[in-house]
């Protein structure tokens, strides 16, 4: 297995897996990534020297990926968990805590405080990921993330 910052090569096989993903769960909707543009650009959205999305691949196969970025809207020590997401076949093999280890450290090396994510109740091997790492449900949604199908709040504090 290999972690990696994606790049331009991998944009459509990571559109692809969270396209699919979302469907499996019944969660291709509008106010999801689903529908947002820059999901066919994802390597264009992490150029910023605060914010990276990582691919895993074996045999140069993309099996999922994860990034962190600012959280548009919110003070500068909070970023963005985003656009976690495995293929079906490599789910339940600890390529997610993988993923996650990965992010969390890169939001720690840009001295980021916390780390805001939104997600879908549906996704519930998502959320129980993200309660193993500490995050904590919210009341309400900080900054704008654009995702308003995403009604699922979490923070965790580093």
């Amino acid at each position: 297995m290999i972690i990696r910052e994606i790049t331009q090569n991998d944009d459509k096989a990571i559109a692809h897996i969270i396209r699919k993903s979302l469907e499996e769960y019944g969660e291709n909707k509008a106010g999801t990534i689903y529908f947002d543009p820059i999901l066919d650009h994802m390597s264009d959205q992490y150029q910023q020297e605060d914010s990276a999305y990582f691919v895993i691949e074996e045999n140069h196969q993309i099996l999922g990926g994860a990034g962190i970025a600012p959280l548009i809207g919110e003070h500068q020590k909070t970023c963005e968990l985003q656009r976690i997401f495995l293929k079906a076949s490599a789910r339940g093999k600890g390529l997610g805590k993988m993923l996650m280890e990965q992010c969390l450290h890169f939001a720690r090396s840009q001295a980021y405080q916390q780390v805001y994510l939104e997600t879908l109740p549906s996704l519930k091997e998502a959320v129980l990921l993200y309660e193993k790492y500490g995050f904590q449900k919210l009341e309400k949604s900080m900054g704008n993330t654009g995702h308003a199908a995403c009604d699922l709040p979490m923070l965790l504090k580093l």
